[in-house]
């Protein structure tokens, strides 16, 4: 197994497959570091989209907050299947907790304090599919073969950019028959008129075979009339305050 130095690290892809990063010791971890160990990353994995990562701390060493943000970015998210933290300090799962919790990865993170352990975990990864992304403007989940949730990001504007990134998403998870949306507003969310053709394309309006709204607000409520006036005619939708309701009328349709 080839070992590969940069100035931070010591990155070797494991005979599983698992490329493990070792951070050196006494190292304050700057932003072109992250993007020196990218480009590693990139050689290794080739033609493959995405790699389980296992990073491996030294109980010394920093990182700024530039290098935090950088660590974080979606260019670097793109290329991981999984990742694993092996921390040995409470400042490192203390600033590990606030990646994952904070930035919100699209990709699984957990936080490990035995190697063994993060590995064992991450060999697990290989055959789950992911069923979580975020785009611009929202978090989609697919909780069932066919039951996509959709939460709007606090303080988003829904415009045609947002949409057409959902819809790519969309396409990814729904089966062949279609599937049943659940989209769930928050009270400062607006959206851009010039978006209602792309919501009643028949692109999005094929996959879906039913639409429920939860919203926080008279003027979603609004939104939502105009938006729907088309869409309303090819699927069931319904409007809610309360997302139990709203889940239970899905599966209603779904005759779960």
């Amino acid at each position: 197994m080839e070992r590969i130095e940069t100035r931070i690290s010591f990155i070797t892809q494991l005979e599983n497959g698992i490329i493990r990063l070792e951070i050196k010791p006494n190292i304050e971890l700057e932003p072109e570091d992250l993007d020196e160990n990218f480009e590693v990353y990139k050689n290794i994995l080739g033609e493959k989209e995405k790699g389980l990562f296992l990073i491996v701390f030294d109980k010394k060493g920093m990182s700024n907050k530039e290098s935090r943000e950088r660590y974080a970015n979606k260019k670097r998210a793109k290329i991981k299947r999984a990742e694993a933290l092996v921390v040995k300090t409470l400042a490192h799962k203390m600033e590990s907790n606030f990646y994952k919790n904070f930035y919100r990865p699209t990709h699984p993170v957990e936080i490990f304090e035995e190697e063994e352990e993060a590995i064992k975990w991450l060999l697990q990864q290989k055959n789950v599919e992911t069923n979580s992304y975020e785009t611009s403007i929202s978090y989609i989940n697919k909780i069932a073969e066919d039951f996509i949730r959709i939460e709007v990001k606090d303080k988003a504007y829904i415009d045609s950019k947002g949409l057409l990134e959902n819809l790519e998403v969309y396409k990814k998870l729904c089966p062949p028959s279609g599937a049943y949306f659940l989209t769930v507003f928050k009270v400062n969310n607006t959206a851009d008129q010039d978006v209602k053709p792309l919501f009643e394309s028949m692109e999005r309006t094929n996959i879906k075979k039913g639409e429920a709204f939860v919203v926080a607000g008279t003027g979603n409520l609004i939104e939502l009339d105009f938006y729907t006036s088309k869409t309303k005619k090819l699927y069931p939708t319904k409007t809610f305050t309360f997302e139990k309701d709203a889940v239970d009328w899905i599966n209603s349709l779904r005759k779960v």
